[in-house]
């Protein structure tokens, strides 16, 4: 065009002044170096933001902290580095690090979750199956994760976004939540593009099966504890069992009780609240005091009472919360 007078593109491109600055430190560790015992260091390629030799930073999981002591490099030290040079980073103490571990800021750490929601690109042919495990590649760490559900996806003709129908084809596009088996340490991608990269790798043939932009953690609700799901979990209902004065029979039941999983202690007196808090736990309480009150209806010497007992307590029993049998 006549009337511009700037620089052409591929001008521009070539001394355009980078923002180095931007973003936090981050450093994924690739490789320990550790040529002999008097020197410990840590290799990798600065994914973000500036390190000067002296910063505090945090090591990731753990987020325990140190100070860098040196930025080593093939032609000497650095008094600072900065994304996206690869250098050798030494600590001033000696903490464990493998490869994976991610060196950050110490006073901007990294979101850390083991639920996030992020941006799926699919590139398998096969489709998406909700039901398998995959390896997500996150920086230079690799993990196990479940894809837990498909928000939406979007329609690239329109760019609009619509209900999702439970899977994913060869070039879709979707919303997706995932749940590892270990935390990541993340930034959204909106504001690290390479730490809020992940990539999909199938297990099973070790391909590519999409790439993903990290939206953000997914905050996990958490709802009190009812009785049914300690029912389900003990598999078992709460109790009071009265054998006052029969200990062998409070011993054998108490056997058979634990050996199926449940939760029996057995008590020689028991207050009202000591009571109301094992049945609030979900245990089964045996009173074996003479003045507890009125005993169970089998006798001691009774072969069948403890299989009688465990039918009541483990075999849709109508005894309800804090009842004695």
């Amino acid at each position: 065009m006549r009337w511009f007078n700037g620089p052409a593109l591929l001008e521009f491109l070539e001394t355009v002044k980078l923002e180095r600055d931007a973003g936090d430190f981050r450093f994924p560790v690739q490789l320990v170096v550790r040529p002999d015992l008097n020197f410990r260091g840590y290799a990798g390629q600065i994914a973000s933001g500036t390190v000067r030799a002296g910063d505090p930073v945090a090591i990731w999981p753990g987020g325990k902290e140190t100070r860098i002591a040196r930025i080593v490099t093939y032609d000497g030290d650095l008094a600072e580095a900065h994304a996206p040079q690869s250098v050798t980073l030494v600590l001033e103490d000696e903490i464990d690090i493998a490869r994976g571990s991610l060196i950050a800021a110490a006073e901007h750490a990294p979101i850390a979750a083991r639920r996030f929601r992020a941006d799926i690109v699919w590139m398998q042919e096969r489709p998406l199956d909700l039901t398998r495990m995959w390896l997500i590649k996150h920086g230079t760490r690799v993990v196990r994760a479940r894809l837990t559900r498909l928000v939406d996806r979007l329609n690239i003709a329109t760019l609009t976004r619509g209900a999702s129908t439970g899977t994913m084809g060869l070039n879709d596009i979707g919303l997706a939540e995932f749940e590892a088996v270990s935390a990541l340490h993340f930034d959204p991608y909106s504001h690290n593009r390479v730490m809020g990269a992940l990539v999909l790798i199938d297990p099973e043939t070790n391909s590519t099966a999409g790439a993903g932009m990290i939206r953000g953690a997914v905050e996990t609700s958490f709802k009190p504890l009812t009785a049914g799901e300690r029912i389900g979990r003990f598999g078992h209902r709460s109790g009071v069992v009265r054998l006052n004065g029969r200990r062998a029979l409070a011993s054998r039941l108490e056997r058979r009780i634990f050996d199926r999983g449940g939760i029996p202690v057995v008590l020689n007196q028991a207050s009202v609240e000591t009571l109301e808090a094992l049945d609030a736990a979900g245990a089964i309480a045996i009173l074996v005091d003479e003045s507890a009150g009125q005993a169970h209806k089998w006798a001691p010497d009774d072969p069948t009472a403890c299989e009688q007992i465990l039918r009541e307590l483990f075999v849709d029993s109508d005894l309800t919360s804090g009842e004695a049998i």
